[in-house]
């Protein structure tokens, strides 16, 4: 009887630490939703003051996530395209047009990157809510002391993608049973993980990932030398895999393979312009080196069980590592790409400086604070009145303040248009004429006039086409004189364009549609505005009535 009352307030108790632990991790997944939310709306707010929409580089990376729809799976340069291969995944999944799916990716990609921070955060330190909540809200609402451009800060990032892998990863080495405790799975696991983010981003995967794997030697436990190993032999193994595939597909484009490396490893779609940080970048990095630092002397010389901070330790050596590895001006190394990976690193490290100085407080006040639900409160709220205090601090440098390069506003408005088209519209039934910068986005969707032609040519094609609309021979004889079903022509306000660095159309443009579309309708062509709206309006030409509207044909 007696060792069953034991047995069964033993039961009681654990019941009783499982209820607690639950009702924890329910409040931290609370607080990361909410942090989540955080990063969508902070995210959104930043479209109307970014460049990235419809410059030259966007244009580059909408015609890759398109190509891939004809299973066209390497680009010139035979740089790598797991990014874009899940843009078009995504866009097909959620029933998004291409446009509308790459500009929204990058927002995935940080509200992802937040969640992978959270959790590496929490592997590494001992802090299972205060540090990886004060990690994750500091990369979210501090654009300003990280190293990243604000006009381009919801741009998609491979690395970003890439890292969401490669930070889990870190983890499964040093902790390989977090992956699994049977060997051949681990291998297996390794090198599916390593090729995915090779083929994301192989800077990622050469530059970031292998001084890591370095050091992490000198970190293992005697009983995980053998997965270390493993990760070693499921790291070349992927290394081999991808390089070979590539390898042969540089044979084929006639490209060697030392283009093929510098192609992936140097970026042209990455640039950091950092006029708004609060402070230069150097002294920004040497703020953050000192606080690494601060961190080793505090698990040096006060915490008591060390091994439990060995991680953390490793991953403020392999901060460092980085960070010297980008004074050494190396041709073949991408400066940007490794200042872009700082803003995932710099939070962890302020992560872990957190978790320690918690630590080190918490261990000094246990006889003062002996409840540890009023630490976590008492951690909580120190948190977010950090968060609070911040916010204050940078917002008016970040939201309120108008930008110089204030021309997203009137893109966005434009590819508006374009989706409701798309939505509206049955593909190839429909011409649009618009300024050349929107050719890529009438790629497998519709046909496309430049203003330039319909200016010269199309009043004259109008002519042709509407006299010998009923000769069928004509048209089989001359198909070039066959008309779209319908010409969308787009109409861009001139107050918009005058304060646009990305101008729609040149001056006088406008002048010249609009007197175009007059004679067209003289000649008795039936014309709509179909859409409108502040920046913009859009006409419709129709050439053959009820036949390029999808409700049109269907009712």
């Amino acid at each position: 009887m007696k060792n069953r009352e034991t047995k069964g307030k033993i039961f009681k108790l654990n019941s009783n630490i499982k209820h607690k632990g639950d009702k924890k991790g329910k409040y931290n997944i609370i607080i990361l939703g909410l942090i989540i939310v955080g990063v969508i709306i902070s995210r959104l707010s930043f479209f109307d003051n970014d460049i990235y929409l419809f410059s030259d580089l966007w244009e580059r990376d909408l015609e890759k996530v398109k190509i891939l729809t004809t299973n066209t799976w390497f680009s010139e340069n035979l740089t790598m395209t797991g990014e874009y291969a899940l843009i078009n995944f995504y866009s097909k999944l959620v029933g998004v047009s291409p446009e509308i799916a790459l500009q929204s990716f990058g927002i995935l990609e940080t509200a992802l990157i937040t969640i992978i921070l959270f959790w590496f955060t929490s592997k590494i330190t001992k802090s299972k809510t205060i540090a990886p909540i004060l990690t994750a809200i500091f990369f979210v609402i501090s654009p300003l002391l990280l190293p990243r451009s604000i006009d381009i800060i919801t741009q998609h990032k491979p690395i970003f993608l890439a890292l969401s892998l490669a930070l889990p990863m870190m983890i499964f080495t040093v902790l390989p049973k977090n992956l699994s405790k049977y060997y051949r799975k681990y291998l297996i696991y390794s090198i599916i993980i390593f090729t995915a983010i090779a083929l994301i981003d192989l800077f990622t995967f050469v530059i970031l990932l292998s001084p890591y794997l370095v050091l992490a030697f000198f970190f293992y436990q005697k009983k995980y030398r053998q997965f270390y190993y493993l990760v070693i032999l499921a790291y070349i193994v992927s290394l081999v895999f991808v390089l070979s595939i590539y390898g042969l597909a540089g044979f084929h484009y006639n490209l060697g393979f030392k283009t093929i490396i510098t192609s992936n490893l140097l970026s042209l779609n990455v640039f950091t312009h950092l006029p708004d940080l609060i402070l230069p970048y150097d002294q920004l990095i040497n703020i953050y080196q000192f606080i690494s630092l601060f961190n080793v002397v505090l698990i040096l010389f006060l915490i008591k069980h060390k091994k439990y901070w060995l991680n953390s330790f490793l991953f403020i050596l392999y901060f460092n590592a980085l960070i010297f590895i980008n004074t050494l001006n190396i041709s073949w190394i991408d400066e940007d790409l490794l200042r872009l990976s700082l803003t995932i690193f710099i939070p962890v490290v302020i992560g872990i400086s957190i978790a320690l100085l918690f630590k080190v407080i918490f261990s000094f006040s246990e006889k003062v604070i002996t409840n540890l639900r009023i630490k976590y409160n008492y951690g909580v709220l120190a948190i977010f009145s950090i968060a609070a205090v911040m916010f204050y601090l940078y917002k008016p440098a970040i939201y309120d303040t108008e930008r110089k390069d204030n021309t997203d506003h009137h893109a966005m408005l434009v590819l508006e248009a374009y989706e409701k088209i798309s939505q509206d519209y049955l593909p190839f039934s429909y011409t649009i004429v618009n300024d050349y910068r929107s050719y890529v986005l009438s790629i497998n969707k519709h046909f496309y006039m430049p203003y330039s032609t319909f200016k010269d040519f199309y009043l004259r094609r109008d002519s042709i086409y509407h006299t010998n609309i009923n000769d069928k021979l004509f048209f089989k004889q001359n198909p070039e004189s066959i008309l779209s079903k319908s010409i969308l022509v787009f109409v861009h306000k001139a107050n918009h364009n005058e304060t646009s660095n990305l101008p729609f159309y040149h001056d006088n443009e406008m002048k010249d549609v609009a007197e175009i579309i007059n004679i067209l309708k003289s000649r008795g062509r039936k014309v709509n505005n179909i859409y409108e709206n502040e920046s913009l309006s859009v006409m419709e030409i129709v050439n053959k009535p009820n036949s390029s509207k999808i409700n049109d044909l269907l009712f």
